[in-house]
């Protein structure tokens, strides 16, 4: 299906209740993926229209959230790590603590998925803040994302 707003999507299903595609952010490919899970397609979409439209805004809103749920937890102990050495030795690697604008300046949107009416996620490309892991925001609220946390995964 060739949308006019999210562009190109294509089914990742024979029944047609999942699309993938891409979308230009900042000049960067974003992933985009939607799951109708039940909800009629033209609502899903619309939420989709909906969050490319604002991508400024909730960028905003998911990086406070990301800040508040993970900063802590990095700053008091993920910051810190044993690098092994090339003759098998350890060497105790301790980064600095971050403030609120230099932890969320390290995240890169990746994705984004839609999950029927009013499930909004935004997946950041790995760094090396989590030793790798991806982290993501999921608002349960659609756009409002007052009804939303972050989390790691992998």
């Amino acid at each position: 299906m060739n949308h006019p707003i999210l562009g190109q999507l294509v089914s990742k299903e024979a029944e047609i209740s999942s699309f993938e595609g891409e979308v230009i952010i900042d000049g960067s490919n974003v992933g985009l993926n939607i799951e109708l899970d039940s909800a009629p397609q033209d609502q899903v979409l619309m939420l989709a229209e909906k969050v490319v439209a604002s991508i400024s805004i909730l960028q905003d809103k998911a990086a406070a959230i990301v800040s508040r749920d993970l900063l802590e937890a990095y700053n008091s102990g993920w910051n810190e790590y044993d690098e092994v050495q090339e003759d098998g030795s350890t060497k105790a690697v301790v980064n600095p603590k971050l403030d609120s604008n230099q932890f969320i300046s390290q995240f890169e949107l990746d994705s984004i998925s839609i999950c029927g009416a009013d499930c909004v996620e935004f997946w950041y490309k790995p760094n090396d803040l989590f030793w790798g892991h991806s982290v993501f925001v999921t608002s349960f609220d659609g756009l409002e994302f007052k009804d939303a946390n972050a989390q790691m995964f992998g």
